[in-house]
């Protein structure tokens, strides 16, 4: 049982040796272009647009037109794809300030509709991004419900 912990760990060690070495390889390469991306996202093939998310997740385009895509996959059916465009714009420096009443109010009712821990956990760093009354109660409500240990975690 020890020996079958200790190759479990190895070969983990080494798959997480051999993706960071992907990551360091991707992060050096060439930033795809706007039209390129949005066109990965845009085809039908659900294996294009995941790793579509996964380079925005990586180094993301900022745009008006990919942060509504973005904010379209907040609502996927698929738990993966909803956590891509969350960690993807975490990634964000700046929204247009023109539209972050709208973006913040948008994502403030896509987290209340989900039922999605881990992607309400992970976003709530974005909410922060769009300060409003209604998100501070929001978050004080998630507070009040599930303790502060629920929150303790989230990374940003």
């Amino acid at each position: 049982m020890i020996a079958n912990i200790a190759a479990e760990k190895e070969s983990f060690i080494q798959d997480y040796t051999e993706m960071d070495k992907l990551k360091q390889k991707f992060l050096r390469a060439k930033q795809p272009t706007e039209t390129e991306i949005i066109s990965v996202l845009r085809l039908p093939n659900r294996r294009f647009q995941r790793v579509g998310l996964a380079a925005m997740s990586l180094k993301p385009i900022e745009t008006d037109q990919l942060t509504d895509i973005l904010f379209e996959f907040l609502q996927d059916q698929d738990r993966d794809f909803r956590l891509y465009a969350v960690f993807s714009l975490k990634e964000f420096k700046k929204f247009p300030e023109s539209r972050k009443a709208v973006l913040g109010k948008q994502f403030l009712e896509i987290i209340k509709k989900g039922k999605d821990a881990e992607v309400l956990v992970k976003g709530i760093p974005l909410l922060g991004k769009f300060p409003s009354e209604e998100a501070a109660l929001f978050l004080t409500e998630q507070l009040m419900k599930g303790g502060k240990e629920n929150f303790a975690f989230i990374d940003d």
